[in-house]
């Protein structure tokens, strides 16, 4: 059976369009499929307003709002510093979206100047630093943490200085160390659940009381671990 030339043209030119069509389609789904991973913006407006405002202000001028920070910018802070800055409480979201953060401080220098604005940390809710997988530096030092959530610390796989002395910490969860196998500075020293940090560096009150068996057995390229005055 013979196609005459005419045919055989509306039949290439069908294919062609199909082809076009589907080339459209599949586009459009995986940009739609990157556009639900990674979203273009993020809202983080409903961060505790010290984190808010600090995400803020390391984003290069125009200035966003708070409810369409682009994205590649967030990807882009390496260092957020909130010491001495009055926290009291920290939300769960409140470091989420900051891929390439290499410096977290959100310590407090009460014992040393005593001043009575710094930050006063009570608790850490659970995940709030799963997503900071480039994290190399968290200093907690400083502030009033009675205790600890388990696995806290096991997605900062890249961690190599961790501060969590001048708190008041009496016992530590079993297995909290375990994932940081990048750890070479870890620093425990004065815990005190009186709080007299402010008035005497070396009172005898500081008491880390207990630690789990096998707590620093993963903590294969530690340097340095300070846990004098406990």
């Amino acid at each position: 059976m013979k196609i005459n030339p005419k045919a055989q043209c509306e039949i290439g030119l069908l294919l062609i369009a199909c082809l076009v069509l589907f080339a459209f389609a599949f586009e459009g789904r995986a940009e739609a499929q990157t556009a639900t991973t990674t979203p273009a913006t993020i809202d983080i407006c409903n961060r505790t307003p010290e984190v808010e405002a600090k995400i803020l202000a390391a984003i290069p001028a125009p200035k966003p709002s708070c409810r369409a920070v682009p994205a590649s910018s967030m990807a882009a802070i390496k260092r957020l510093l909130f010491r001495n800055q009055s926290l009291t409480a920290l939300l769960a979201g409140d470091f989420d979206n900051l891929p390439a953060l290499e410096k977290l401080d959100l310590s407090n220098d009460l014992w040393f100047d005593g001043g009575l604005d710094g930050n006063r940390l009570t608790s850490l809710p659970a995940g709030i630093f799963d997503n900071l997988t480039a994290l190399e530096w968290l200093d907690l030092h400083g502030n009033r943490l009675a205790s600890l959530p388990a696995g806290i610390f096991d997605n900062l796989t890249a961690l190599e200085e961790l501060y969590l002395d001048e708190n008041r910490l009496t016992s530590l969860p079993a297995g909290i160390f375990d994932n940081l196998t990048a750890v070479e500075v870890l620093v425990l020293g004065r815990n005190d659940p009186g709080g007299l940090r402010i008035y005497s560096v070396d009172t005898e009150s500081n008491r880390l009381a207990s630690l789990p068996a096998s707590i620093f057995d993963n903590l294969t390229a530690l340097r340095l671990l300070y846990s004098d005055g406990n």
